[in-house]
């Protein structure tokens, strides 16, 4: 097989980069573990994120570009406030299973919008990953760099078993003769289980935390 290569494949929505003892797969739209990588026998699992966004913002791209050497994806997201029925004719009791089905019927006012994005870019030796939150302000935002369960980690605050957080500085992750390092971290609150992510990975997740608007870049070099 190559060893050199990248290459598109638009029927299952994926690219795939191989460079040597680096494989990389991106994931061009509707899957949260937008990107995964390995440099021989240190693997991320996924990279991905997640808002507070009305409990609704795990980062799933809908759309992918190829733009300034690199890979965008992007999603949108809306979700308004829904009023109580103005017609006293049509209030009633709602049971759980109508629950859905009956907002259509109440008025929405402040409709929120976020846009969220991820930029990816090879360099000589990693890769630049740009996260990117902005629309509705002050909303908590929590990015997971997966990685497995015996995952030699250092330069990380541990907040319990299997959950780490970069608070500043440069994480260095090894596994048999190879090493990623990634950063710079990034902490303004320990919220890494926001309302409306997906359930954390299993294996060691380390976590970077911010605030819309939000904007990370993220370099992984490895050796």
């Amino acid at each position: 097989l190559p060893e050199d290569f990248e290459k598109q494949f638009p029927a299952i929505g994926i690219t795939r980069i191989r460079r040597g003892k680096t494989s990389v797969t991106l994931h061009h739209k509707g899957n949260d573990q937008f990107l995964s990588f390995r440099r021989g026998d240190a693997v991320v699992k996924a990279v991905r994120f997640a808002s507070a966004f009305f409990g609704k913002g795990q980062f799933v791209p809908q759309r992918m570009e190829r733009r300034d050497g690199g890979y965008y994806v992007e999603q949108t997201l809306e979700a308004p406030y829904y009023q109580p029925l103005e017609d006293p004719s049509k209030q009633r009791i709602v049971i759980n299973d109508e629950w859905v089905a009956s907002r259509k019927m109440r008025k929405q006012t402040e409709v929120c919008r976020i846009v969220q994005s991820a930029f990816v870019k090879e360099t000589a030796n990693g890769l630049i990953v740009t996260l990117a939150a902005k629309g509705t302000n002050e909303v908590p935002v929590a990015v997971e760099v997966s990685l497995p369960a015996e995952a030699q980690v250092s330069g990380c605050d541990v907040l319990r078993p299997g959950v780490q957080l970069l608070a500043s500085g440069q994480a260095t992750y090894r596994a048999g003769s190879d090493t990623i390092r990634f950063g710079p971290g990034r902490k303004e609150n320990t919220y890494v289980d926001v309302r409306g992510a997906l359930p954390r990975i299993d294996g060691t997740s380390v976590y970077l935390t911010g605030t819309t608007p939000f904007e990370q870049t993220i370099q992984f070099d490895w050796s």
